[in-house]
């Protein structure tokens, strides 16, 4: 159901709840974003971790305002910057993921996971580019989270019991409701639609996914109770510097 805009001394605002609640997302990205950054960033898995948190705050902010806020006011190709950030930051949590879970890997499989990673980025950019259709946007979204993300994290807190896979793993759950909200397109209605409440789940699992990054000890090790496959090497001592690059 279309949401009616409001104005302010004649200023139009298309989709105020939609918009705002986009924002809501953008604020906890950058809040867990600044957080992070303030923190030593030890290795990869941290920085695309990091990274991430930032891309996804300027694109749902780029989402708020250009895909919602001023959608009546600025031709439709505008949308697609923030399309494009969203995944490309969808892109590095994959990446993060992998990073974390390498140390219990065979190093010829992280290569493949790193591959194919990139691959998808290039397919979905380029199937959006073709037909400017923001579904794909969330295939991209919906294919990450259930066939990525979820995989990998449900993998290390398996080998490891690692406290921020499970908060990651609780955070893919619901982002998978917010996903079948937006493609059922289930509402209460125009002032607060499928939309605004898949906005607020995501925000949620936003925070969740931070403090998911703060729980996995990615300073340290991928868990209380890593154990080195065979075929992996790693430095004797997971605290070293050397560890940390192992993280890809």
């Amino acid at each position: 159901m279309e949401q009616p805009s409001i104005f302010f001394w004649g200023f139009e605002i298309a989709e105020p709840v939609t918009a705002a609640t986009d924002l809501l997302v953008s604020a906890v990205c950058f809040y867990a974003w600044r957080q992070l950054a303030r923190r030593p960033l030890p290795n990869r898995a941290y920085r695309y971790y990091t990274w991430y948190f930032l891309t996804m705050g300027i694109a749902t902010f780029l989402g708020g305002i250009l895909g919602h806020a001023l959608i009546h006011a600025i031709p439709f190709h505008w949308k697609l910057p923030g399309w494009l950030i969203s995944m490309i930051s969808v892109t590095l949590a994959e990446r993060a993921s992998i990073a974390q879970a390498a140390p219990l890997l065979k190093p010829r499989f992280v290569s493949t996971l790193k591959i194919a990673n990139w691959t998808e980025l290039g397919l979905f950019l380029g199937i959006v580019f073709y037909t400017l259709d923001f579904n794909f946007v969330g295939v991209h979204s919906a294919f990450s989270l259930l066939f990525v993300l979820f995989p990998i994290h449900f993998f290390i807190y398996r080998k490891s019991h690692n406290p921020g896979s499970l908060l990651f793993l609780r955070a893919v759950a619901l982002a998978t409701v917010a996903y079948v909200i937006y493609i059922s397109k289930t509402g209460f209605g125009p002032w607060f639609n499928h939309l605004d409440i898949s906005h607020v789940i995501m925000a949620y699992c936003a925070w969740l996914f931070y403090r998911g990054v703060l729980k996995m000890g990615l300073d340290n090790h991928p868990g209380p109770g890593f154990k080195k496959p065979s075929g992996v090497h790693s430095p004797a001592h997971t605290t070293s510097p050397e560890y940390s690059e192992h993280l890809l």
